[in-house]
């Protein structure tokens, strides 16, 4: 359940960053550079914050296992992306085509993040707190 939690918030937070700053600042053209790099800051910083928390309440191997499993999925919403806004709807073809290297790419950038932050969150671990994944 925490993956899902994660997963869906930082997919949340990267979509509403990334287009929301696209319908702000529409430039007319259809892309926007600056939303999407926006977009994946919040993914990076969002991870962070939370794998620091985490890092402070759980074994570090949950942690990470954790977060991993987020970055593959945050990558699964990567792909469907730049499907918004285009003529078709969907496709299954295109979205299978781009799955590989946005998943990739979804894990890459959330442990970017969630890996100092988890590292940070172990050293000022509170004293006394058990290696357990369950506590949260």
């Amino acid at each position: 359940m925490k993956v899902i939690v994660r997963w869906v918030v930082l997919s949340l937070l990267a979509a509403l960053v990334g287009f929301g700053l696209g319908l702000l600042f529409d430039a007319g053209d259809g892309a926007d550079i600056g939303g999407g790099v926006l977009a994946l800051l919040a993914v990076v910083v969002g991870a962070f914050v939370w794998a620091l928390r985490d890092g402070r309440h759980a074994g570090l191997g949950h942690v990470l296992v954790r977060w991993a499993l987020v970055g593959v999925l945050v990558g699964l919403v990567f792909a469907v992306f730049p499907q918004v806004g285009s003529d078709s709807f969907f496709s299954w073809a295109e979205y299978l085509e781009d799955v590989p290297s946005d998943a990739l790419y979804g894990l890459v950038l959330t442990l970017v993040g969630a890996l100092p932050g988890a590292l940070i969150g172990r050293v000022f671990r509170r004293r006394g707190h058990q290696d357990d994944a369950t506590t949260d």
